[in-house]
């Protein structure tokens, strides 16, 4: 059974068993990550170090974060948990692989002079007064601390 065989089989049974959102992020994910790579090869053929070999790739020549292959890898770790309860494969070969750690990034804080040029440049009345708004509401509270 090729990846594509089963990927179809199992977003039939995905359907109707998640929500609709989540089933279209899955689909999305298969399409635009995993079925260029995956589709053509037979379920067997999806070891350990296939997929391990395809984090790096996929951290070398992507610009994708690493927040995003770990969404990747959870949808290929549920689809191929599904494959062995089905016994297509031994065992779930994406519970093998090492992910890169999940980088944080620091929020950046306006001062008050970033804060009047940004007003400065908001066109539109309404928007400006809610961002005024938002603004002063929160110097008051950071001020208040």
């Amino acid at each position: 059974m090729t990846v594509r065989d089963f990927f179809e089989l199992w977003f039939k049974e995905r359907k109707s068993i998640v929500e609709r959102t989540t089933y279209q992020n899955q689909l999305a994910f298969y399409n635009i990550y995993i079925a260029p790579r995956m589709a053509a090869l037979l379920m067997f053929e999806i070891t350990p170090i296939f997929l391990q070999n395809y984090v790096n790739d996929l951290l070398e020549l992507t610009t994708l974060r690493t927040s995003t292959i770990h969404i990747l890898f959870d949808v290929l770790k549920v689809a191929f948990k599904r494959a062995v309860k089905l016994k297509v494969i031994k065992e779930n070969p994406a519970y093998f692989v090492d992910l890169p750690k999940i980088q944080k990034t620091e929020m950046s804080v306006w001062d008050i002079g970033e804060v009047n040029f940004f007003l400065s440049k908001v066109s539109n009345i309404k928007t400006k007064s809610v961002f005024n708004s938002l603004v002063t509401r929160n110097f008051d509270w950071y001020a208040s601390r």
